[in-house]
């Protein structure tokens, strides 16, 4: 039966740390993107993928699946969808 995970990573913090925390939580989405395409799962969601995800995709579609859409995503510009 599918699952459906919705991690939000909250991070606070002050000063100079921000950086590290900022790293930390960048880690564990990471790690999490990873984990669910290891389990056969996507690190997409409904509502698409965006720039955080973007580097997951050859990882979870390939190299020949990336180029699909890419190529779909450029035909719909130029028709106006």
């Amino acid at each position: 039966m599918p699952a459906v995970i919705e991690p939000l990573i909250f991070a606070a913090s002050r000063g100079v740390e921000i950086w590290l925390t900022c790293k930390l939580a960048a880690s564990l989405a990471s790690r999490l993107a990873r984990h669910a395409i290891a389990l056969g799962g996507t690190c997409t969601g409904e509502h698409g993928i965006g720039f955080g995800k973007t580097p997951y995709m050859i990882e979870e579609f390939g190299e020949s699946g990336v180029a699909l859409v890419r190529t779909l995503n450029m035909h719909s510009i130029r028709k106006g969808f």
